[in-house]
């Protein structure tokens, strides 16, 4: 805000013009004019509504795939990128999808996040005494 009450003090009270404002604090001209000719700094802005989203059909779909997929081993559940290709390659649902892999990731990535609720136990590796070794056995599963 003083930039904005400095350069419109130059112009009111000191007399200079726009072009010898702008060159005098280093700011372009286009800004100048416009901090300068603004009356009113109380304008309000206009909040964005809210959109319903393209995806929001296939929410249940989505949602019951994720769900399905928590039951899986981590290694073996579906990414985003993945339920995309699966949703498009479906007959009914490709017909549904009008967005983008961005918007089915993202959508995705959320809603893991929610269900989770991030209450997974996390491993600690390297607590073991000097000269043994640790080893991980586990099993491989085809879908």
């Amino acid at each position: 805000m003083d930039k904005q009450n400095y350069l419109s003090n130059l112009s009111e009270f000191e007399g200079m013009s726009l072009r010898a404002i702008a060159e005098k604090t280093g700011h372009h001209f286009n800004t100048v004019k416009k901090y300068v000719d603004k009356e009113d700094w109380n304008t309000e802005y206009k909040v964005r509504k809210k959109r319903a989203s393209l995806l929001e059909p296939l929410y249940p779909v989505i949602d019951e795939w994720i769900q399905e997929d928590l039951k899986r081993k981590r290694k073996h559940r579906r990414t985003g990128t993945k339920i995309y290709n699966d949703l498009k390659s479906h007959e009914e649902h490709g017909k549904l999808l009008t967005v983008g892999l961005q918007t089915v990731v993202a959508y995705v990535i959320r809603r893991k996040k929610e269900l989770c609720n991030n209450n997974q136990s996390t491993a600690m590796y390297g607590m073991h005494p000097m000269c043994y070794a640790q080893v991980d056995f586990s099993e491989v599963t085809n879908y």
